[in-house]
């Protein structure tokens, strides 16, 4: 298994998730919820992606197989961590944009 390689591959997908929450809520705050929709469905595609890499990693060294811990892994898990946050905190602020529009 290649650390860096898994990674890569959480970086990219939790940035990408990142990105798309914001795109998001930008969206909302616009009152276009449908597009707003479907780019946090996307932000959720590339957070799964991410945290099944990152999952799989953590299934490896529970077996005792050897995962490298390196800086990359570090930052790599601090990525996903904060895409997971922007993530739940862009579902709760787009529900409450979305019931204040409602009412």
């Amino acid at each position: 298994m290649d650390v860096n390689q898994s990674a890569v591959i959480i970086i990219a997908n939790a940035g990408d998730s990142r990105s798309s929450c914001l795109e998001a809520l930008a969206a909302a705050g616009e009152r276009n919820y449908q597009e707003a929709e479907r780019l946090l469905k996307d932000a959720e595609e590339k957070l799964l992606i991410a945290h099944n890499e990152h999952t799989n990693l953590l299934v490896s060294d529970a077996r005792g197989e050897s995962v490298e811990l390196t800086l990359l892994m570090v930052h790599a898990s601090d990525h996903l961590a904060n895409a997971e946050t922007v993530h739940d905190l862009t579902e709760q602020m787009i529900h409450i944009l979305e019931e204040r529009d409602n009412v």
